[in-house]
């Protein structure tokens, strides 16, 4: 089981936009004992093991852009496949390791209608926008969560706004990617781009109808502390998600391929605030597929977390 207390990492800046004040959320700890739910200050945007294969993963990084991209939204740069293949291949002995690590945000249960895709499989949910920092933060831990049921294309690299808060994070985007689900099916909606026009970040994605409400729905009280967050994450109507699991300014400074290089180190403060926010959404995605795949859901710490979210909703 995981325990929650209070938060206070962050600058505490407060935007005059209101996409861009921190949402509430709670701090999970990997000890013994009850859940329990603390506010902390809001924290969203409002408007391998050694083989040859890391072998290869390495020359990778040696040879990749060590600054962060500063391209715009219309013409981020793709993942090079090396280091797709790295950020979608996670060992599960590293989440096991982790567990919940030093995630700052859980789900909060729902109780709607389970949310489909065209497949007839449970639907993830994603809102944000790639100027917003705390999407920034969160894409990271969502792809690797979402690379244990199914596999991204045309992920880009991408970066927040420099104009805000903790500018210029280094960040993958799901504009323009896809996603083949074996277990889920994704959607993925970046509302607005990180350059502006003419003082605006412009638009890019559009919500459906249906997603749009559901948006409207369970990005707000009494689910959420405020209405209109981002990133907002549905997982099936089982549970919602607004906010980051972790600050923004753990990645100031660095690459998307120096990021990457870390997840498969346990000791590292990248992967225990990604894997350890992916280990939660798994076990929340593990809830709604019924446990499957067993590979992923069937790891005891993704099984812990599964019960503790189970214990928390009661």
């Amino acid at each position: 089981m995981f325990r929650v207390s209070t938060g206070d990492e962050g600058s505490g800046r407060r935007s005059s936009h209101r996409e861009t004040a921190w949402q509430a959320g709670v701090r999970v700890h990997g000890r013994s004992g009850g859940v329990r739910r603390v506010a902390h200050r809001e924290r969203s945007c409002r408007a391998f093991l050694i083989s040859a294969g890391a072998l290869v993963v390495s020359a990778a990084l040696a040879i990749a852009v060590l600054t962060p991209s500063r391209a715009s939204s219309a013409d981020a740069a793709l993942v090079p496949p090396v280091l797709l293949h790295a950020v979608q291949a996670v060992p599960m002995s590293v989440s096991a390791a982790i567990g919940a690590g030093t995630t700052t945000l859980v789900p909060v249960p729902v109780g709607g209608p389970t949310l489909l895709g065209q497949r007839g499989l449970p639907r993830v949910l994603y809102v944000g926008g790639d100027f917003c920092p705390f999407c920034a933060a969160q894409r990271w831990a969502l792809v690797v969560a979402l690379s244990r049921f199914g596999r991204f294309e045309s992920l880009r690299f991408s970066q927040s706004a420099a104009d805000i808060e903790f500018p210029n994070t280094p960040t993958l985007t799901f504009h323009g990617s896809t996603y083949r689900g074996t277990y889920v099916d994704f959607t993925g909606v970046e509302k607005s781009g990180n350059v502006r026009v003419n003082g605006v970040y412009p638009p890019l994605d559009a919500l459906s109808a249906a997603d749009a409400q559901l948006y409207q729905q369970y990005d707000a009280p009494p689910y959420m502390a405020r209405a209109g967050g981002i990133p907002f994450i549905d997982i099936a109507n089982r549970y919602v998600m607004s906010g980051a699991g972790y600050s923004p300014g753990l990645l100031q400074g660095q690459s998307q391929a120096t990021i990457i290089g870390q997840l498969a180190d346990p000791g590292s403060a990248d992967a225990r605030a990604i894997v350890g926010t992916a280990n939660v959404l798994t076990a929340a995605i593990c809830a709604a597929t019924s446990d499957a795949p067993r590979v992923v859901c069937a790891v005891p710490a993704i099984q812990r977390l599964e019960r503790a979210l189970a214990t928390a909703s009661r």
